[in-house]
């Protein structure tokens, strides 16, 4: 009796492709802890900035650039519809 190659062996065995399900979506839940985090960081590196760096303008560019991070992210969330 032959031995079979290995490539028809795996073939035989092999796993058929199905459907690639849906990315899973961020609920309002996620998005909201995620800009809490997001704006703690931008506080935390700004006062670091301000006492350590003794740079008040640049630690104003950081929490002007995080909050509009955070709007454009929270009101993008708002425009989508439900999904659910």
């Amino acid at each position: 009796m032959p031995i079979p190659l290995r490539a028809k062996a795996v073939a035989k065995t092999a796993v058929k492709p199905g459907p690639v399900p849906d990315a899973p979506q961020w609920t309002a839940d996620q998005m909201g802890i995620w800009a809490i985090c997001l704006g703690a960081v931008a506080t935390g590196l700004a006062l670091f900035i301000c006492f350590a760096g003794r740079a008040p303008v640049a630690a104003s560019f950081i929490l002007t650039f995080a909050a509009t991070i955070i709007a454009l992210f929270l009101y993008q969330t708002a425009q989508e519809p439900d999904r659910g």
